[in-house]
């Protein structure tokens, strides 16, 4: 219960569910988008850019790999959507994952599952 509260209190969203046999509780966590935009910036995730958005200054590195950048809330206009979503699914589960894990210094609540 004490870590549940330290993940509310860092602004996720928990769902709690028993188990249909009672013994066991799961817990669902998400995290408002604006939770998710600060923390992007705050660790400087590396998001895909737009085409239209893509300069020689985060030209392709020659693998393959996709211009990108490190996330910034003020320029969100300029990433590549996924589906609509300005982040993948992936990149919400990492965010929420590095939010659980993550060091104090870092805005995380250091929770080790």
């Amino acid at each position: 219960a004490e870590c549940l509260s330290a993940l509310e209190a860092h602004g996720l969203i928990l769902y709690e569910q028993a188990s249909a046999d009672g013994k066991h509780k799961f817990v669902q966590v998400t995290a408002p988008l604006a939770l998710l935009k600060a923390h992007a910036e705050q660790i400087s995730l590396d998001m895909k850019l737009q085409e239209e958005f893509q300069t020689k200054e985060h030209a392709s590195d020659g693998w393959g790999q996709m211009p990108s950048a490190p996330f910034k809330a003020n320029k969100e206009h300029i990433y590549e959507r996924k589906y609509g979503r300005l982040f993948s699914a992936a990149e919400r589960q990492r965010l929420i994952l590095n939010l659980i894990e993550g060091s104090k210094e870092s805005g995380g609540c250091e929770i080790n599952l």
